[in-house]
């Protein structure tokens, strides 16, 4: 099987796509005497990240808590291939949550993604939103990845890079993500 190769980041390539068709996507213990022995284990690789309690309110901030989640779990993705964690968070009709998902795939069906991954730098409420639909302007950190083929060659590097989205979500009986917009480029 060819190397995969990319000639953008990896995820933005998916985003630019995606983001053509978002207009599609939905408007926005007990105690004992004895002393416990304690056990170190680290893990040895990336682990799935676990929806915050403060992530269930239903209100702006829970909504922020979820963005900020789901930004998480596309990360863990990009480090592991395991698009899951995003995508029971999305909505089925989110075009650019399908990208992301079938790029993700894409590179860990004979390679992997080295580096990467978004860290959130700032998230702000749109204030013309109103629940149950919340929009947020999210600025994201994208460091250096490196996509490699199989055989641990080096198909494309990406420097690192900053992107500015907004980001929906609807409460739902819990919240949905509904979609990106990129607004950088």
């Amino acid at each position: 099987m060819a190397p995969h190769r990319l000639t953008a980041p990896a995820v933005a390539v998916v985003l630019v796509l995606g983001l053509a068709a978002c207009g599609n996507d939905p408007k926005p213990s007990a105690s004992s005497d004895a002393p416990t022995p304690t056990v170190s284990s680290s893990p040895t690789g990336p682990v799935a990240p676990v929806l915050p309690d403060l992530a269930r309110r239903n209100d702006a901030v829970g909504a922020k808590a979820f963005v900020k989640y789901w930004f998480a779990a596309v990360t863990y993705a990009m480090h592991t291939g395991d698009t899951e964690p995003f995508m029971a968070v999305s909505v089925k009709e989110c075009k650019t949550c399908s990208n992301l998902k079938r790029e993700i795939e894409a590179i860990y069906g004979d390679g992997q993604l080295r580096g990467g991954g978004w860290v959130v730098r700032a998230v702000e409420a749109d204030p013309k939103t109103e629940p149950p639909l919340y929009r947020f302007a999210v600025r994201v950190e994208q460091a250096p990845q490196a996509v490699m083929s199989g055989r641990e060659r080096t198909s494309d590097r990406q420097p690192r890079q900053r992107f500015l989205f907004y980001a929906g979500a609807r409460w739902s009986g819990g919240f949905e993500f509904l979609g990106l917009d990129r607004l950088d480029g």
